[in-house]
């Protein structure tokens, strides 16, 4: 077996981390994303719903069906809206009021402590997520969590036109944060986007958030808070 590669780097100029954000960072607390539906609703007044929802339904599938790994923004989508149903919107100032002002999403439960403890150890910290939204509306998001003291680079599926697990998306959180793959750290919740993808991309290590402890994985986790446990809980 090899060894744990959770041990902090001698050489604190080397010791950097990655995070998935919803699931990890940030999670749902209404258990249901019909608001930001009902939020874009909004900007089409005299469209009814079913067909708004179909049309956006629709475009996402044959979007998803011609490019594997692929992101298709959501502001693509809004334009593609507008053109469908005569609308002029600004998908820009749709995108933060649609996500961030439904309030649907909070801090996970012990993010905060995670965050905190990778800081004291002088990690650089990084957040790579698989969305539609871009990293100036996580990092909103983020600001609000009192998290981006801690965070130094936030990436998006949208800002990089590819999603997890495509190895490029590893390379690029770790590009922004100064470092290459070997020496970055990533945690998140989903088996194969944030476990087997950031380890196939040659990542240092990666743990999982499973608390119902479903997957056969070396390196899981109950919850974030748990994340400290892997390095000893003490400060090198």
């Amino acid at each position: 077996m090899r060894p744990n590669p959770f041990v902090h780097d001698r050489d604190p100029g080397r010791r950097f981390f990655a995070f998935d954000m919803f699931g990890t960072l940030a999670v749902n607390t209404a258990g249901t994303i019909l608001p930001i539906f009902e939020k874009m609703c909004t900007y089409y007044p005299g469209v009814p719903p079913e067909d708004l929802g179909y049309e956006y339904s629709r475009m996402k599938r044959e979007f998803t069906a011609t490019h594997k790994n692929r992101e298709l923004p959501v502001e693509n989508l809004i334009r593609r809206l507008d053109e469908r149903f005569g609308f002029h919107n600004n998908p820009e100032e749709m995108e933060e009021p649609m996500l961030r002002g439904t309030h649907l999403y909070g801090p996970a439960p012990g993010a905060m402590d995670a965050l905190m403890y990778l800081r004291d150890n002088g990690y650089r910290i990084g957040v790579l997520s698989n969305t539609r939204y871009h990293s100036r509306t996580l990092t909103a998001m983020l600001e609000d969590y009192g998290f981006m003291e801690f965070i130094d680079k936030v990436v998006t599926s949208a800002d990089l036109g590819y999603r997890k697990p495509e190895p490029c998306v590893y390379e690029a959180v770790c590009k922004s944060l100064g470092t290459d793959l070997k020496h970055c750290f990533y945690c998140g919740d989903n088996v194969s986007k944030d476990y087997y993808g950031p380890l196939a991309a040659g990542m240092k290590g990666a743990a999982l958030i499973d608390p119902e402890g479903t997957e056969h994985v070396r390196f899981r986790i109950g919850s974030i808070g748990d994340l400290p446990a892997l390095f000893g809980g003490n400060r090198r």
